[in-house]
This record gives structure tokens, sequence and C-alpha cells, in this order.
């Protein structure tokens, strides 16, 4: 099982930055390790947009059981607090009304699991982690006409700001967006929608012939995604908006047909090439970086979040 983070660590006394480093230094894979209270020290001015964030592609599928269908649309492993623990800060998430009942979706495959529970989730998760913000990003709404609505009711019911607007997004701090996002329980969630950049290329596959993704010909089609990587983060956010980089191999009909004869899957593909973990390795490569979504967060995700936030602390910038 997977770690849970908790704020313990604030009694020991050791500046929360210092504790990081030293937590980096001695190389913790655990979520107990990620103790930065960016709020309360100088990181509280970085800009939203500038602050690094993992955000789980299609991160309802972690509800899906494991089958034929759902192997092609299953991009996580576990539930929204599940993939928070292992290093996810924000969350694709796609609504689904139908009925009168709020669920999720990934493309045709609806996640029977209510959006109200995944939220819950969430909401209960940030009120035991108090020292990190999570930005649920909804997209694609579908199904009845009602669902924006439906899905802007439950979200007020929890409490959840919305920022919709990119004059939400212009100039705010993480210190300011934390205080925006605060609930009832301490922690602190804010939704977005309309404001982030995906910068979504479909051209970045695992399968291509006789090459894939993994095996003796991995390099020829990581080439093509370190050139995204290196295209989509050269350069600072717009302002008053958010940007992801699509750190995952995209699917479609294709190479669907050619992972499944090779006895593969959405979550497979990311661990037989070991996505995340070469993306943490090459971190250097990619100056800014503000969403950078996964697939199978769990596979490396928290390692990869404290290369990003070691950056952060490390870097000449000064926040103020």
């Amino acid at each position: 099982s997977h770690s849970r983070s908790t704020n313990d660590d604030r009694s020991m006394g050791v500046p929360p930055p210092l504790l990081l480093l030293l937590a980096l230094n001695q190389g913790w894979g655990t979520a107990d390790a990620l103790v930065p209270l960016p709020s309360s020290h100088n990181l509280g001015g970085v800009l939203l947009n500038q602050w690094p964030m993992i955000l789980t592609h299609d991160a309802a599928t972690g509800y899906l059981k494991n089958g034929l269908v759902d192997n092609w649309a299953k991009t996580q492993d576990g539930g929204l607090a599940e993939q928070l623990d292992c290093g996810a800060r924000s969350f694709d998430l796609r609504p689904h009304l139908q009925d009168g009942k709020l669920e999720m979706h990934h493309g045709d495959i609806v996640v029977l699991h209510e959006f109200k529970d995944a939220m819950e989730e969430v909401v209960e998760w940030a009120g035991r982690n108090q020292t990190e913000l999570v930005v649920v990003y909804i997209s694609d709404c579908t199904g009845d006409t009602a669902c924006v609505d439906s899905t802007l009711d439950v979200l007020w019911s929890f409490n959840i700001t919305m920022l919709g607007a990119e004059a939400d997004i212009a100039g705010l701090t993480l210190s300011r967006a934390m205080e925006r996002g605060r609930l009832p329980n301490g922690g602190s969630v804010l939704a977005v929608m309309n404001v982030v950049e995906e910068n979504y290329d479909p051209s970045i596959v695992c399968y291509d012939g006789t090459r894939w993704c993994y095996g003796n010909k991995a390099d020829e089609m990581f080439s093509a995604f370190w050139n995204y990587m290196n295209r989509t983060t050269a350069d600072l956010p717009a302002e008053g908006r958010l940007s992801m980089v699509q750190a995952h191999w995209q699917e479609n009909a294709d190479t669907v047909i050619a992972g499944t004869l090779l006895g593969s899957s959405l979550l497979k593909d990311e661990e037989r090439s070991k996505t995340i973990r070469e993306v943490t390795e090459k971190l250097v490569d990619f100056p800014h970086i503000n969403l950078i979504e996964v697939n199978n967060v769990c596979d490396g995700g928290n390692e990869l979040l404290m290369k990003l936030r070691e950056r952060l602390l490390s870097s000449e910038h000064k926040y103020t």
C-alpha cells in the first residue's frame, strides 16, 4: 500500500524546505518525505502557473476494474486518495450526467463511480494534508445538458471554489491560491475550467509498426516524446493560463490493437517504458513545468514530485 503523508513533521521544529531537502538527500521514497508547507515560506510567492503539480490523466479510471475493454481506458491504478498518496496533486476529471446521476467517463467508457464520492475522498485527503494544494481540472462534461451545472453543484456542496476565467489565474500566487481553496476542514482544493492549455499531440504514441516504446526500439519512440517535452516546456505559461505537458503515450485504434497483441495495457505501457522514471531522470531538460500529466502515477510519482520541488527550492529564483 502507499504511505499516507501526515503533518506530524511540523512538530519537529525543522524549517520545512530544509526538511524537504534532507528527505531528498536521504532518498526517502514515500509521501511522508513531502513536507514543504509551500504557503508558509518563500515559495508561497511563486505563481500558480509556475508551481509544478503532477496531474493524473483520466483520473477517474482508477475506479475501473481490470478487463479487456478497461485495459485501454484505465490510466490509473487506485482511487483519487491513492493517487494523491502516489504524488498526484491535480486531476483530469471528465464528468458524465445520466438520469440524474453524475459519474465520470473516459471517452465512451462511463466510470460507474459518483463524482461526489470522488470529491469527498479528495476533500478528506486535503484535510489530512493541509500544507498541500489540490487542483481539480474539469473538462469534457458529457451526457445530459445539465452536466456542468450538476458538477458545479457538487463542488459548491464541498465549498470548493471554481476558477473559470483567465482573470482568476493571472497573477495568482501559490499562497493566494491556497487561501482561495481553503476548506472548512483546513485542507485546500481548487477546481479549474477553461483555463488550461492542454498541449495535446496525438502523434506521441507507444506503437508504430514494428517499433514500440519498450524493447529494443524504445529509443526511437522516445525521440518524438522528448522533442514534444522539450518544445512544450521551453517557455513560461501564458498569463492567465495553466499549462499542461502530457508526459504519457497517446492512444488510438491502431495502438490499442498493437498493444493488445503484445499483451499490454495503458498501465503496462507506462510500466514497461518506465515513462515517469525516464522523465524524472531527464528533468533538467524541461525547464518550465506546471501541470505534468501522467498515466499510472503510482509507478514513480512521488520521486518525480520530490525532484520537481527540489528543483524549485534549489533554483536561483527568489519568490517574494
